[in-house]
């Protein structure tokens, strides 16, 4: 795992109902970010998946930390 480069891994834009797609690649980066600490045994530190506004872009910041979370209500 390379800390320096950015990967475009998923979009979650559309035309409309732009809050949505928002908490979905939260969500998605969430657990994401849970699954790399998890298997990783920290390993990984440094290293996550995170949301951005636009259009992605090979070049900008990287986030200080990332959020981690496994789904605790599954309805």
């Amino acid at each position: 795992m390379d800390r320096t480069i950015r990967v475009h891994f998923a979009t979650f834009d559309g035309d409309s109902a732009a809050e949505p797609n928002r908490k979905n690649c939260e969500m998605a980066a969430r657990l994401l970010n849970a699954n790399i600490n998890s298997l990783s045994n920290g390993a990984a530190a440094g290293v996550g998946f995170w949301c951005e506004d636009g259009r992605y872009a090979e070049s900008g910041s990287v986030p200080g930390g990332f959020s981690a979370a496994f789904p605790t209500d599954t309805q």
